[in-house]
């Protein structure tokens, strides 16, 4: 397998790279490459790199990434971190084996002013191919059976989030959420955005003007959905971005 492909700014892994692991998704088995041809596939394969990393390694680190790589996860589950460099808040999104990450990324022309402040960290022992930019944006400019793939691929995740999106807009949570976003504090040692008393479920509802199985509700779909987590008697909020973008 080529391994110099591999953009410079992400860190050489020569001691890590390895062959594929037969429990690993092939480049085939992903969404966007689904019945492309072996020519093709085999092309995909030079250009990417195919790694292991253990539990908690460092993918990318914050201030290294430049957008020219993309990742598909073939095992475990990888975090991505984007930080806001001006209010701090971060938003967080853990991709499961057969997810992507960055895909968006190398297809776009104006990046600069966000993907330093990317992170990725593999969630879990992991296996991740990665994409070079440069060769996969020639290959679609080459390829029209590629370009197609990926825009049917990118135009249904689009219409997947604009109606999961849709899904809150008009519902009795949008309160909750709001009422919880006000709630929340920056804690001054630690930078995390917290509720140091989260109120009880009954009470959250009363305030929100709503019923206490929708606060119950609201209060379960951010735990779920990784924006919160307990820290009794009050809660961590680890993306506020995400709730920020529930309230509106």
């Amino acid at each position: 397998m080529n391994t110099t492909q591999v953009n410079a700014n992400i860190p050489s892994k020569d001691d890590q790279s390895v062959d594929q692991d037969s429990s690993a998704l092939l480049l085939e088995q992903f969404a966007p490459f689904e019945n492309l041809s072996n020519k093709i596939l085999d092309g995909l394969r030079e250009s990417s790199d195919f790694r292991d990393y253990a539990k908690g390694e460092t993918i990318i680190s914050h201030g290294q990434y430049d957008g020219e790589t993309f990742f598909l996860v073939a095992g475990g589950s990888i975090k991505v971190t984007i930080t806001n460099p001006r209010t701090g808040a971060m938003f967080i999104e853990t991709i499961e084996r057969g997810g992507s990450f960055g895909l968006d990324i190398v297809l776009s022309e104006n990046k600069d002013n966000f993907v330093s402040h990317i992170t990725l960290n593999a969630d879990t022992d992991s296996q991740v191919w990665l994409v070079d930019a440069h060769a996969f944006n020639q290959l679609i400019q080459q390829r029209p059976s590629v370009a197609k793939n990926i825009l049917y691929y990118m135009s249904t995740e689009i219409m997947q989030s604009r109606f999961q999106n849709f899904e809150f807009t008009a519902s009795p949570e949008v309160s909750v959420f709001s009422l919880i976003l006000s709630y929340a504090s920056r804690d001054d040692l630690s930078g995390e955005w917290k509720i140091e008393n989260m109120p009880k479920h009954r009470e959250l509802a009363q305030d929100a003007g709503v019923e206490e199985v929708d606060a119950a509700n609201a209060v379960a779909v951010l735990i779920q959905e990784k924006i919160v987590r307990r820290d009794y008697p009050g809660l961590i909020i680890d993306d506020m971005n995400k709730l920020e973008k529930l309230t509106t």
